[in-house]
């Protein structure tokens, strides 16, 4: 954990100055269950990037859980931003986001993960920093986005259609070579000119190009 002396110690205060740092590990057997609050603008985002796709999220705890305390009592809006490294031996994969996050007491004794006011500064393979704005109880999670996966047919009636390089896009390519080859067998069997051997060729390669684009009305 790393902050500065003036989020520690109050200016109007001249006693001692106290930071404590609890780890608890193997909390993720006890709040495995507990929902994940996003923050309203990251969830936005996501929105936008999945083109309204986007359909749960689940999510594991990564690191222990950590429970961060000063001196100073207005740990609700710091000085600065408190910084925090966790380390964690999973690597997040496709779909799969880290997010720093704090607990957020509800009522009746209930609660749930919040993102806000904490969020990522740098992510490895193994470790995760982040910065916070207040102190609290804190753990870093990695959320899976379970996203629809449209049709063909889905895809073209929103304007767009197959991913380039995808096995898709290959095996149309690979018909274009067939009919290619068809085509220039067919017009040497017949004694057909070089130019109506190349017209026929040129527009099945031009429809090839345009498989995987966007399509416009």
């Amino acid at each position: 954990m790393m902050l500065t002396w003036d989020t520690v110690h109050d200016s109007g205060d001249s006693g001692l100055a106290v930071v404590g740092l609890l780890s608890t590990p193997g909390m993720d057997r006890f709040l495995a269950e507990a929902p994940l609050v996003l923050d309203a603008e990251e969830l936005t985002t996501l929105r936008e990037i999945h083109r309204g796709l986007l359909q749960e999220t689940s999510h594991i705890l990564l690191s222990d859980v950590i429970s961060a305390f000063i001196t100073n009592k207005d740990t609700e809006n710091l000085r600065s931003p408190v910084t925090f490294v966790f380390q964690h031996s999973v690597t997040p994969g496709p779909r799969e986001k880290v997010h720093c996050v704090y607990w957020e007491h509800g009522q009746n004794g209930s609660g749930h993960w919040d993102t806000r006011g904490c969020w990522v500064t740098s992510t490895r393979d193994n470790s995760t920093t982040c910065q916070c704005s207040h102190l609290s109880i804190f753990a870093v999670l990695m959320a899976h986005y379970s996203v629809q996966v449209r049709t063909l047919t889905q895809a073209a009636s929103k304007g767009y259609c197959c991913v380039t390089n995808s096995p898709t896009h290959s095996s149309f390519r690979n018909i274009d070579l067939l009919l290619s080859h068809s085509f220039f067998k067919l017009a040497n069997s017949r004694g057909s000119d070089e130019l109506s051997v190349q017209v026929p060729t040129s527009l099945i390669n031009l429809s090839s190009e345009n498989w995987g684009r966007p399509l416009t009305p």
